[in-house]
């Protein structure tokens, strides 16, 4: 699977799962999120190490950059729409720093005590 729609589903469906968690259950709310951006974050190690070595059949001009690791869906077929991702040098370099942010703010915040469900959810 593409590193970087993990990066863009981990969290999405993270945010789902969480909706189901009742909110009284902290510890798994805790855990869910803590899960969910561990994901994404060891998506973003991956693909910051991969980056430099990856194949030419993964590599996508695109004007003056070359986009690599390129996912690429039909959307809405009939006026020509796609939902189309890919990463450049500097993104990867700042998908990795989000997702370090991301996984060390839900680490400092286990000891919100009250509306952990929203908070994570937020």
């Amino acid at each position: 699977m593409n590193p970087l729609l993990i990066i863009l589903l981990a969290p999405a469906l993270t945010a789902l799962a969480l909706f189901l968690v009742p909110g009284e259950n902290k510890r798994l709310v805790r855990f869910l999120a803590w899960l969910g951006t561990l994901i994404a974050l060891i998506a973003a190690v991956w693909l910051f190490f991969a980056y430099p070595n990856a194949e030419p059949s993964q590599i996508v001009e695109g004007g003056d950059h070359a986009y690599k690791f390129v996912y690429a869906a039909p959307w809405v077929e009939s006026i020509g729409l796609q939902f189309k991702v890919g990463a450049d040098g500097m993104s990867v370099a700042l998908l990795l720093l989000t997702a370090i942010t991301i996984f060390t703010g839900v680490m400092v915040s286990f000891s919100i005590p009250s509306r952990v469900k929203e908070y994570y959810i937020n």
